[in-house]
């Protein structure tokens, strides 16, 4: 004879919740275990006896360290460090600067600031991609067209 379809979705359920209930313990169990290393570390410990406590691996330890170290308490990082992104100004020094400028100036003219010449001060390149690595394959030459870039003139 079949089961009872109803009989068989309630077991399914039971196992999935039973399931969920113990990986959620598992996750809690984890975070706690995080907690607790961080407080063993400020409270001094060293890493070895850390992992000794709490029964895992010194490279779990040192990992935590180090991303807590990357952190710092309170702060979210605005870049990927080694991005190449430019370092963010925090807003104070932004002011601090910014009325700086103003003191120093706050007394030219308009003439003044006519005699001033204002660069962005990016790398000119007669050469369009100049700064770039070319690669050919080696049985090409040298000289074929496509492997260079091409002089822009100014009219």
């Amino acid at each position: 004879m079949a089961k009872r379809p109803f009989l068989l979705l309630a077991r399914q359920l039971r196992l999935a919740t039973s399931t969920l209930h113990s990986l959620l313990w598992v996750m809690h169990s984890f975070l706690q275990d995080k907690t607790r290393a961080f407080a063993l570390l400020v409270e001094g410990w060293s890493v070895i006896l850390v992992a000794v406590e709490l029964k895992v691996t010194r490279r779990t330890i040192y990992k935590l360290k180090t991303a807590a170290e990357n952190l710092r308490l309170g702060e979210v990082p605005a870049r990927k460090p080694g991005s190449g992104a430019p370092r963010m100004m925090s807003p104070c020094t932004g002011k601090k600067r910014r009325l700086d400028f103003w003191q120093k100036y706050k007394e030219w003219t308009l003439a003044d600031w006519q005699k001033i010449m204002f660069s962005d001060e990016s790398t000119f390149w007669l050469v369009r991609g100049g700064s770039k690595v070319v690669r050919r394959p080696s049985n090409a030459s040298r000289y074929n067209p496509c492997y260079h870039g091409t002089i822009t003139r100014d009219r």
